[in-house]
């Protein structure tokens, strides 16, 4: 079975505006991949439901957006 998608388990309140993506599912494992668009994101830690995730890079001096 091949990656699911980011909306599968996951949503990006302001697609244009926000850098990260709240898990909408019990919980994202460690490890997963998920498309969006073009890109194919790879968990780095397992995030739980209302938790964020990051779905661009995010400059140190700058703040994850979610509104």
């Amino acid at each position: 079975m091949g990656p699911k998608t980011l909306d599968d388990l996951a949503m990006i309140i302001k697609p244009k505006k926000d850098n990260v993506a709240v898990v909408t599912a019990d919980f994202i494992e460690q490890g997963t991949q998920l498309k969006y668009g073009n890109q194919l994101l790879t968990m780095s830690g397992r995030a739980l439901r209302g938790q964020s995730f990051a779905i661009k890079d995010i400059p140190v001096e700058s703040h994850p957006r979610n509104f």
